[in-house]
């Protein structure tokens, strides 16, 4: 993840997430029509994009590096919580969120 997380395409984030939301429903023994946040919280597996992204951060700071900005200009953990309490999924993470406010103490 620390290689590669900062160049990830969109259709590659998505592809992740499709392999880790099929994962997780067999963890969970639950059907496919649960949506990805709600197994990955009853599965208890953090979702990919965000944990490739701290494990990147992690290992820039133990390298001494800076911490790299997202285009926002924001630090990434702040940007992590942007993304997870983001708008383009804000239907369906309502009430994941509800259960996870601040992704960090989840990470």
């Amino acid at each position: 993840a620390e290689s590669w997380a900062e160049d990830m395409s969109q259709e590659g984030w998505k592809q992740l997430g499709r392999v880790q939301r099929k994962a997780a429903l067999r963890v969970a023994s639950a059907y496919r029509t649960v949506s990805k946040e709600a197994i990955l919280v009853v599965s208890g597996v953090i979702p990919i994009d965000i944990m490739a992204i701290e494990r990147r951060r992690s290992y820039l700071q133990k390298r001494g590096e800076q911490e790299p900005l997202d285009p926002k200009g924001e630090p990434q953990q702040t940007a992590e919580q942007s993304r997870w309490e983001g708008t383009e999924e804000a239907e369906e993470r309502q009430w994941t969120r509800r259960l996870i406010r601040d992704v960090r103490e989840w990470t």
